[in-house]
């Protein structure tokens, strides 16, 4: 049997298997924000037919991660008063589209994690128009990115979202189960998600989607791995990258600020600062790749914007400036809208050492470095320095121009950190940019 579809003057016809299987691939197409009908039939008299309504021509984008990119709007809207203009101004003709994906449909059913899945794993998976409900089932950060990309670009690009991502996970959980193997992750017998069994799940099913690129937020799980965890995300990526056949653009979050010890006592990921460190550390190994820093949007208490009434120091709730920051890299990047050097955040660049501390140069530094909250520059907090006995010694810091910051205050330093504990609000790690962007989690070595 032969199965036709038709779209936008292409005529493609794709062969029925054994298996009751088959494919079609439409070849490349301009951008169409006009809504168009798909039409799929087969041959034959009174053969099936299916007209498929309202597709729209653009990128797609894949949100991938754990929890805080997961993290439904539902979540974000119903815990603050915070994007209560967001979620009254959703609009269906903003262009975009979201396809929402449950780690839960594969939880409950393990066979679909043993092996790659073809098809979506669920029949009511679905792309759907951009309205409340939809965006209330999908990422917040997913969510966010769209609708900056949609405006910044004025709804000339449809944006396809497509989420995989599955809360809890570690990156062995996402990435392809071979590529696990080879990395030397196991898991117990007792465990119900293989190596690679979100990935079998949720991201094979859309590897043959043609995507512009993916937005990440992970790292939470694989807190005690951080020996490895650069070298390894730079291996998934390079995987998928085949997979798709395509260098697509990758752009993830440095982790957050979780769990303050005074509040929330036995609680948080113990080193969670080192996964920070290897996340910077990943740029330098993944190309076409970039990192928003979100040390600045994370967990506090007493917060006077979160309506929730228990403590959740894992899953902050400021997720649209995470959204936006992501958009504003492929923006710059991908869109050719804005400059890094405004997009993202201070990143160190060069050290310079002497006998009493070191010079730090910074690269992305927009119209300056600054310290945040109205902080003083002459007095950055967040810094330590590392002698030759491996004394650590919360050090003096200020910002000396546009792009250098003076850490001084401990003789013959060998060792520069900033931000260098799990629990790192504004009040206590504040170098920035003058536009509000925090400088990253840090460790320089001389």
């Amino acid at each position: 049997m032969k199965i036709h579809v038709d779209f936008l003057g292409q005529k493609k016809i794709g062969t029925v298997g054994d298996d009751g299987k088959w494919s079609v691939a439409l070849d490349p197409m301009l951008v169409s924000t006009k809504p168009d009908t798909l039409r799929v039939y087969a041959d034959g008299e009174g053969a099936e037919e299916r007209d498929v309504a309202g597709v729209l021509v653009g990128d797609v984008w894949l949100v991938d991660g754990q929890s805080n990119a997961d993290l439904t709007s539902a979540t974000v809207f119903d815990s603050t008063h915070l994007y209560d203009k967001d979620q009254a101004e959703i609009n269906s003709d903003d262009n975009i589209r979201l396809f929402a994906t449950s780690r839960w449909d594969a939880f409950n059913n393990p066979p679909l994690m043993y092996a790659e899945q073809a098809n979506p794993i669920k029949a009511t998976y679905r792309w759907k128009k951009c309205d409340r409900d939809s965006v209330r089932e999908f990422s917040a950060i997913g969510y966010f990115f769209a609708k900056e990309i949609a405006a910044k670009t004025k709804n000339a690009i449809p944006i396809g979202m497509v989420m995989v991502a599955s809360g809890g996970s570690p990156l062995y959980e996402l990435m392809p189960p071979a590529l696990g193997q080879e990395l030397g992750y196991t898991v117990p017998a007792t465990t119900v998600i293989p190596v690679g069994g979100m990935f079998n799940a949720l991201l094979a099913p859309v590897q043959k989607m043609s995507i512009k690129g993916m937005i990440y937020y992970q790292g939470e799980s694989d807190d005690g791995r951080d020996g490895v965890y650069a070298e390894h995300l730079s291996r998934f990526v390079e995987d998928l990258r085949r997979r798709f056949n395509t260098a697509f653009p990758f752009y993830y979050v440095q982790l957050s600020s979780h769990a303050d010890p005074a509040i929330t006592p036995g609680k948080g990921w113990a080193t969670i600062q080192k996964i920070r460190v290897a996340q910077l550390q990943a740029l330098d190994l993944i190309p076409n790749s970039a990192m928003v820093v979100s040390i600045d949007q994370g967990w506090r208490d007493p917060d006077p914007d979160n309506l929730r009434t228990a403590i959740d120091w894992a899953h902050p709730i400021r997720k649209k400036p995470i959204g936006q920051r992501l958009a504003a890299l492929a923006l710059a990047r991908d869109y050719k809208i804005g400059g890094m050097n405004s997009a993202s955040s201070p990143l160190p660049e060069k050290a310079a050492w002497d006998a009493n501390g070191v010079i730090i140069r910074f690269k992305y530094t927009g119209a300056g470095l600054a310290p945040e909250a109205g902080g003083d520059a002459r007095a950055l907090k967040g810094f330590t320095l590392i002698d030759a006995d491996g004394k650590e010694t919360p050090a003096a810091a200020r910002i000396t121009d546009k792009s250098h910051v003076r850490v001084e205050g401990v003789a013959r330093p060998i060792e520069v950190r900033y931000a260098y504990t799990p629990f790192e609000p504004v009040e206590a790690a504040n170098l920035g940019t003058k536009s509000g962007l925090p400088a990253p989690t840090f460790v320089l070595k001389k």
